[in-house]
């Protein structure tokens, strides 16, 4: 589950951005929706470092190591895993 398909489920509109962690977060502290604050801080510092990293690698204008797309895959394994937690205590 996506964190845009969250907000989605929870009722909110959300801005188009490449980066929506901070917003997801604002939006899950607004709602008491609990949440760690080391969980917090790892989301937003995946999203941010994914967001830039994103379209260079999509257009072919940067190569990255094995080491770094592992580290991405990593990261985006650990923002799926707490969506998931998330969209099952929210239903």
């Amino acid at each position: 589950m996506h964190r845009m398909a969250l907000l989605k489920v929870m009722g909110v509109e959300y801005p188009k951005v490449h980066d929506p962690a901070e917003f997801f977060v604002t939006v899950a502290e607004d709602r008491d929706i609990a949440l760690e604050e080391d969980t917090k801080e790892k989301l937003k510092r995946i999203s941010a470092d994914l967001a830039v990293k994103r379209g260079p690698a999509f257009y072919f204008e940067k190569e990255y190591t094995r080491k770094e797309a592992e580290d991405a895959k990593e990261g985006a394994e650990y923002v799926l895993n707490v969506a998931k937690d998330l969209y099952m205590r929210l239903k």
